[in-house]
This record gives structure tokens, C-alpha cells and sequence, in this order.
């Protein structure tokens, strides 16, 4: 299995029921780890059915309590369509947020910042602004 930040970023094989079982315990308590785990786990479809609904949601979960890995890859999810209607600047806010998280890990940083670059060349300024005012309004209610 691969990490990333310490945390697995593949989902456990079907044998591993405990650990699904608990991991849905803590993400529907509130636990962003958890719930990024969970997202995790729908995404790739693996211990569960594959549903990028249900990925997203629970990403947008750990995301909303500011977990850099969620926020990334909701913006992936964003940026692909996947679970989500296709969104430019959403995707690009929540990279930015990834990118500006002061405690996120080099990787997860350098990764949205590189989404962010791509992205930009397939939006105009005033949905750049957009999306630079959507997080730091995020930021402040936060």
C-alpha cells in the first residue's frame, strides 16, 4: 500500500471488514481522516462498490474541516467530472486550499500547485478571481 501524509491512499482488500468497519464508524462521528479514507475507499472501489458520489461526499466532508488531502483530491474530482458536475473553479479553489494549508505535507502542496497551474490555461481571469474569492471566503469561515 502506498501513503500519502503517513495516511493510506489505497483502500484495504475485502478481507480487511474490520478496519472498513471501523473506519465507518470514525468518518460518521466527524473524524476527517476517516471520512478521507472513506472517500478513498469509494473512489478506487476497493473493500467498497465504486461510487464517486459517494467518494466526493465524504472527501467534501474532510475537506470542510480543512484536510489537505481531501481538499486535493475533491479538487480532482471537481476537475474530472467524477461524482461531481465538471467544475474548473471549484476544482482550482480546492487545490488552492490544499496548496495553502501551512500543515499539509510537501507533496500534497507541490501536487495542487501543479493542478493549479494546468488549470489555469483552461479558465479566464474572471473565474480565476472567482475561485481565489471562494477560498478566502472559505478561509475566513473557517
Amino acid at each position: 500500500m502506498t501513503t500519502r501524509n503517513g495516511r493510506t491512499t489505497e483502500a484495504l482488500p475485502q478481507r480487511d471488514a474490520p478496519a472498513i468497519y471501523w473506519s465507518r464508524i470514525g468518518a460518521a462521528q466527524g473524524n476527517a481522516a476517516a471520512q478521507f479514507f472513506q472517500g478513498v475507499m469509494y473512489e478506487k472501489g476497493q473493500g467498497l462498490p465504486q461510487d464517486y458520489a459517494k467518494a466526493a461526499r465524504w472527501f467534501h466532508k474532510a475537506a470542510d474541516q480543512g484536510d489537505a488531502d481531501a481538499q486535493f483530491d475533491l479538487g480532482l474530482m471537481y476537475a474530472r467530472g467524477q461524482g461531481v458536475p465538471l467544475d474548473y473553479v471549484r476544482a482550482y479553489r480546492w487545490w488552492l486550499l490544499a496548496a495553502s494549508d501551512s500543515s499539509a505535507h510537501n507533496h500534497v502542496h507541490d501536487l495542487a500547485h501543479q493542478k493549479m497551474k494546468e488549470s489555469a490555461s483552461r479558465m479566464t481571469t474572471a473565474q480565476l478571481a472567482l475561485a481565489h474569492r471562494q477560498a478566502a471566503r472559505w478561509i475566513s469561515a473557517h
